[in-house]
């Protein structure tokens, strides 16, 4: 069956986890003549209202033991980026997950190892990507215009974006990513 062919089958690097439903979806259940009404959600406006404090202070709260679940992350997890979910025993190692979408205003991009910035980045040590991949990682990114492979150059691209300083967020956020466990993704800008 499909369930147990693709269990754990690697998705950009990552395994699939497929469960069955634990129900029957409206449609099957309609077709199967077994269709129950379950009473609707509640929406927001049946809530009763709540002050703007008491509102307030439960925000605060939340964001309180948000950060205080971090914290013990952090400290149960020493060495592993934040935000990043710990891995069970037996998990095969992730990949870091590309940042989500940044719009910080840098008024002057610095110049890297004597690089001039660039909106276009040059990327090799990606033998085994794919231009879906690679359009995966980098329009995580804001900015981001296109990936050009380079025909009968295996292992290089240029991505190119709409701003140098978006282009040198994602040069910093993806240098050295893990394209496979032994390959890392090498960046430049792209010579003028």
């Amino acid at each position: 069956p499909a369930l147990t062919s693709m269990q754990s089958f690697p998705l950009y690097d990552k395994p699939l986890r497929i469960q069955f439903a634990k129900m029957d979806s409206d449609l099957i259940s309609k077709r199967k003549n077994t269709f129950v009404e379950r009473p609707k959600r509640r929406s927001d406006s049946d809530l009763p209202s709540i002050s703007k404090k008491e509102k307030r202070r439960q925000q605060l709260a939340a964001k309180e033991q948000q950060r205080l679940l971090k914290a013990q992350i952090a400290a149960q997890f020493p060495g592993l980026p934040t935000g990043m979910p710990p891995m069970m025993p037996g998990m095969p190692p992730m990949m870091i997950p590309p940042p989500p979408m940044i719009n910080r205003p840098v008024l002057h991009p610095p110049i890297f190892g004597g690089e001039m910035p660039n909106n276009i980045l040059f990327v090799s040590n990606i033998q085994d990507a794919n231009e879906s991949m690679l359009t995966t990682l980098f329009k995580a990114y804001n900015g981001f215009r296109e990936v050009r492979l380079i025909p009968g150059r295996d292992g290089i691209a240029f991505v190119e974006f709409d701003l140098e300083h978006q282009a040198a967020m994602a040069k910093d956020g993806l240098q050295g990513f893990k394209v496979t466990p032994d390959k890392e993704m090498m960046i430049t800008f792209a010579k003028k």
